[in-house]
């Protein structure tokens, strides 16, 4: 999904694989929650989706498939992930560490357990509005929605 919504991202630039191929561009993922390695690890195909299915290795994947040679890598601060992914590729523009940058994010809750572990922590939005970064905020909106990319 990440390497999908990321080259959508950079298509919707006008930035062609073609064009990217060997150059500057970054790659800066936001990620959080883990929960797709528990339910590969009771796949047959456990021994191939394995080496792929770390935060770090995902940022590497996406760059690496897109043949991209810019700073590549994971940041994992909860709800903030993707807004500090944003962040580090304006800096990293701003810094010419890269000519061009994709930052996406991922954040998917797969098994209820998840869900469990916030409500029983008091971390849900009582309100059902997820207000980041506001004064209003007053916890987490589990939705399965998937925001995937910027550029």
């Amino acid at each position: 999904m990440l390497l999908e919504c990321g080259y959508e991202a950079l298509h919707a630039t006008a930035l062609r694989r073609s064009t990217l191929l060997n150059s500057r561009t970054g790659v800066f993922l936001g990620m959080e929650y883990f929960d797709f390695n528990l339910i590969v690890m009771d796949s047959p195909l456990q021994h191939s989706v394995f080496a792929t299915n770390s935060g770090a290795m995902a940022a590497g994947r996406t760059s690496f498939a897109l043949g991209l040679h810019g700073p590549c890598l994971l940041t994992g601060t909860t709800c903030s992930a993707g807004l500090v992914a944003v962040g580090l590729a304006c800096g990293a523009l701003a810094s010419a560490e890269c000519s061009a940058a994709l930052a996406t994010a991922a954040s998917l809750i797969l098994r209820p357990l998840g869900h469990i572990w916030h409500s029983r922590a008091g971390g849900l939005s009582r309100a059902g509005r997820c207000h980041t970064f506001d004064a209003r905020a007053d916890g987490l909106l589990l939705t399965r929605s998937i925001a995937c990319s910027w550029n």
